[in-house]
């Protein structure tokens, strides 16, 4: 289990994209796509138990990611600061859509 990874989320309508980065070699490792619904929701966290300390980064907080970053303030997962603006940075989730890709 890594310890302190960091759990970057691209939100979208229906789903949101996750890679679980490791602080230390800044690689993935894990990723995963879950249902924008309650279901997907404890999918999405029952997933992230395996990391025992972990940071998140949800991107659009105010926008397609606010549910989540509700969920993770309510349930102390995100520790308060769920919202606090960061960057994923360029290459760290693939591209989606085929506009997207170089």
């Amino acid at each position: 289990m890594n310890v302190g990874a960091l759990i970057a989320v691209d939100p979208h309508k229906a789903h949101n994209t996750l890679v679980v980065l490791d602080p230390a070699t800044r690689t993935s490792v894990g990723e995963g796509e879950f249902a924008n619904t309650g279901a997907g929701y404890r999918e999405l966290m029952r997933f992230a138990r395996q990391w025992r300390s972990c940071r998140w980064a949800v991107e659009g907080c105010h926008g397609a990611g606010r549910s989540l970053a509700q969920h993770l303030v309510a349930s102390g997962a995100g520790g308060g600061r769920a919202c606090q603006a960061r960057r994923a940075g360029p290459g760290v989730f693939p591209p989606s859509r085929p506009h997207d890709r170089p």
